[in-house]
């Protein structure tokens, strides 16, 4: 996990049907992300077509190159009774952390997606805000529109990290649970959307 940890700016791909992969800035593998729980998951025309979002219990594992464990990250309705809940394991199965979704809502529309990256206490450790392309400049009645770049900041509202839809960009060192809750945020957000 270590190997891992010491990037300071990973690509993230999306593969489809709860599997993804991250590189590094030269372009190497280091780690690829696989569901090991759960139903099996739609395609993105049958996700944005379906009647409803797919909620049920999944969880996905990403492994190095050389086939060992870096993290787990799942969702588990049973203990958690909700979809906004996703929670993130170490290799030895202790929890690291959780990604919970808290929407800016106005009405029915959601203004802005926020997530609040927590520890295994559940305490706040950072917010997660996706940034909005037409902030301003929508007609009135319409939702904004929201881009794939999300800032990440600390409680104190310090910038630590960044992600620009490829790239996860570390703007300072982190506590390494918290460098894993940032780094596995992306693969979070997409299940928290019903992927």
């Amino acid at each position: 996990m270590s190997a891992f940890l010491e990037l300071s700016k990973v690509a993230y791909k999306n593969l489809g049907r709860r599997r993804y992969q991250y590189f590094a800035e030269d372009g190497e593998l280091v780690a690829d992300v696989a569901q090991i729980h759960g139903g099996k998951p739609r395609g993105r025309l049958a996700r944005m077509f379906a009647p409803e979002r797919d909620y049920s219990n999944a969880a996905l594992r990403a492994a190095s190159p050389d086939g060992n464990s870096i993290f787990t990250i799942s969702r588990e309705m049973e203990r958690t009774g909700s979809h906004g809940a996703i929670t993130l394991y170490s290799p030895d199965g202790k929890m690291v952390g959780g990604v919970r979704s808290d929407p800016l809502l106005d009405g029915d529309f959601i203004m802005q997606n926020i997530w609040r990256l927590v520890d295994q206490e559940a305490c706040v450790q950072s917010s997660a805000v996706q940034r909005l392309i037409s902030k301003g400049r929508k007609p009135p009645g319409n939702p904004p529109v929201h881009s794939e770049k999300i800032d990440y900041a600390n409680t104190y509202g310090t910038e630590i990290a960044f992600f620009d839809g490829k790239w996860i960009t570390l703007e300072r060192e982190l506590p390494e649970f918290l460098q894993l809750l940032v780094v596995a945020s992306p693969i979070a957000f997409d299940l928290l959307d019903g992927a």
